[in-house]
């Protein structure tokens, strides 16, 4: 399994055999903050992914420590979240919704607010993430 430097795999042992279970961590800046989202996923035999927990903690310099993020992202935002790219975004704004975090790579979006998972609505193609003021 490839890794880029913008996240760490590990595999865990899973009580259904076939199923491979990889937690990824991505880091980004939202806000000024250094995030970790830590995403915990299973890859099913019939060739699903299934999210089974998300984790999202704040560098805290100070102490230096990471912290959890809990009751949402904070400040408007929605994270975008790939093995290529990780990326913070002002939200709500049109289809994206405050407090989400999509993950382009298994094409479902994690509720932080609720903490629950649900198919994204957006395609696991090309993916442009741009500023409403460079858009035409």
């Amino acid at each position: 399994l490839a890794c880029y430097t913008n996240c760490s795999d590990e595999f865990a042992r899973d009580v259904e055999p076939g199923n491979i279970t990889v937690i990824s961590r991505h880091l980004i800046e939202s806000h000024g903050k250094l995030l970790m989202v830590r995403h915990r996923r299973q890859f099913h035999p019939d060739g699903l992914w299934v999210t089974l927990k998300v984790d999202v903690l704040e560098a805290d310099f100070s102490t230096h420590d990471w912290v959890p993020l809990t009751g949402g992202l904070g400040g408007g935002q929605a994270l975008f979240v790939s093995m290529e790219f990780s990326k913070s975004v002002s939200a709500p704004c049109g289809e994206v919704e405050e407090d989400a975090i999509y993950f382009m790579d298994t094409r479902d979006v994690f509720n932080m607010k609720s903490a629950t998972s649900s198919p994204s609505k957006f395609d696991r193609g090309a993916t442009w993430v741009f500023p409403p003021e460079y858009q035409l």
